[in-house]
């Protein structure tokens, strides 16, 4: 069932690209969240949840806000995963 809902191939846009167009992809290709790539590597990500939060929230000019400006770095994490991975 799980196999259904998921997607098998990961969505990237470019770092430059503005947040209206992003978030228009988004909506096209019913996305929640897109790799950020640069020069051909990933650099982030960005979700709909950031939009709202760092970009609407924050009364951002969403046409001169780019993905990269938006986007998350770090990767949250539970502690309780990272101990499962370490013990195998």
């Amino acid at each position: 069932m799980l196999s259904q809902i998921m997607q098998k191939t990961l969505e990237t846009i470019p770092a430059d690209t503005s947040i209206v167009d992003t978030a228009e992809k988004m909506r096209q290709e019913k996305l929640g969240a897109l790799l950020i790539e640069r020069n051909g590597a990933f650099i982030g990500l960005l979700t709909d949840t950031d939009i709202v939060r760092k970009g609407v929230g924050a009364k951002k000019n969403l046409d001169q806000t780019t993905a990269e400006q938006l986007m998350t770095t770090t990767i949250p994490r539970s502690e309780e995963h990272t101990s499962e991975l370490q013990s195998h």
